[in-house]
């Protein structure tokens, strides 16, 4: 009986391995490295078992990638032009690109102390 062929499958699609099928006590493996990449989240991999002793295949279950990657990218908008009329309601909007785990955005607003204000009335007096 000759032992069956191992192919990787990535979202339905075969891939090639870097390795050499292995036989072992009665079996074969076939290993598979890959890098991680922020495109691999979600990426299904199983692997399929062909024969010349049956018809169609064997495939494993689904693996699905759950890769984590940084935030590449923050953006922070003002929608009003600017200069920006005193007393005026403005909405500053911060958007961060894709991210796994999902980012986490954190405002931080800073009051000016007294001594602050009191200079900058000087400044404008």
């Amino acid at each position: 009986h000759p032992p069956p062929e191992l192919q990787w499958i990535k979202n339905d699609q075969p891939i090639a391995s870097t390795f050499t099928q292995k036989n072992f006590r009665g079996g074969v493996s076939l290993d598979l490295e890959l890098i991680g990449r922020m495109e691999d989240n979600g990426v299904n991999l199983r692997c399929v078992a062909k024969s010349k002793a049956q018809k169609g295949v064997v495939k494993s279950a689904n693996i699905a990638l759950n890769i984590y990657f940084p935030v590449a990218e923050v953006k922070v908008s003002i929608n009003y032009e600017n200069p920006i009329p005193a007393e005026n309601e403005i909405e500053v909007i911060c958007e961060a690109g894709s991210a796994n785990p999902p980012a986490r955005i954190q405002w931080r607003y800073f009051h000016c102390s007294r001594i602050k204000q009191y200079m900058r009335r000087a400044d404008h007096s």
